[in-house]
């Protein structure tokens, strides 16, 4: 491999994660078209790591490609929804049973600040977001599945969080989110596997609920989106875009 054949490659990767976190945070809307030639200019790269980045997002399923040419963000089913939840409590409640004792004491301690102070906040819209993101990071992405002693299950999670991803910044916020999370993280603080199980499944049973029904076509991801983002943008921070061309 010579050295132009790593630059497009690192350049493809940079343009795969650019992608990948706009699709997740709807910045790309679900359901809409891509238009190389309108991202190539924006990115200021040839139509070549583009469409090799739109290559691994169709593989990952964030993208839905015809005859390698037309390229659309893909939509979820509510079928789609229910099965990526059910599969996301397997997965995290086999995790759990290793990470209730192997998550050190200072992230199950900084965890627990961050999502108690979430439950109290008068935060609203965009930094509400943000930090509510950060929690589930926290929680779910390190606390259980980082500690989870198997790197198998945690690579199946992170795929299938880029889904999950999608859902979460489509609906507002479930009221009683942060006060599950601190729930939870006083089981862990406790070493309460029984207890912790049982308030991690109502949780994401929950926030399966919340996320239902999801649209059914583009035009209603992109309204609803849209409807979302301008909520956010009339909360404390102004400072998410609330949409980006593509």
């Amino acid at each position: 491999m010579d050295n132009r054949e790593v630059s497009r490659a690192t350049l493809s990767s940079q343009v795969y994660e650019i992608m990948r976190k706009r699709i997740t945070t709807l910045e790309m809307k679900p359901g809409t078209a891509i238009n190389v030639g309108a991202l190539s200019e924006e990115l200021g790269v040839s139509p070549i790591p583009i469409r090799e980045a739109l290559k691994q997002l169709t593989e990952r399923g964030l993208v839905e490609g015809k005859h390698s040419r037309s390229y659309r963000i893909i939509t979820l089913s509510d079928q789609r929804v229910k099965e990526i939840f059910d599969v996301r409590i397997l997965l995290e409640t086999h995790a759990l049973k290793t990470a209730i004792r192997a998550a050190p004491r200072e992230l199950i301690e900084r965890t627990y600040v961050l999502v108690r102070e979430l439950a109290q906040t008068k935060m609203t819209g965009s930094a509400l977001r943000r930090a509510v993101d950060e929690a589930e990071e926290l929680l779910h992405g390190q606390c259980i599945m980082g500690h989870s002693g198997n790197g198998f299950l945690r690579d199946l999670y992170r795929k299938m969080n880029d889904f999950v991803a999608i859902v979460r910044h489509i609906d507002c916020l479930p009221d009683d989110t942060p006060n599950e999370h601190t729930e939870i993280m006083k089981a862990f603080l406790d070493r309460d596997l029984a207890r912790a199980r049982r308030l991690l499944v109502q949780h994401l049973e929950n926030s399966k609920a919340a996320s239902l029904p999801i649209p059914k076509e583009p035009a209603e991801w992109v309204a609803k989106a849209g409807a979302v983002a301008a909520a956010a943008e009339n909360g404390t921070d102004e400072s998410m875009r609330a949409d980006a061309q593509v």
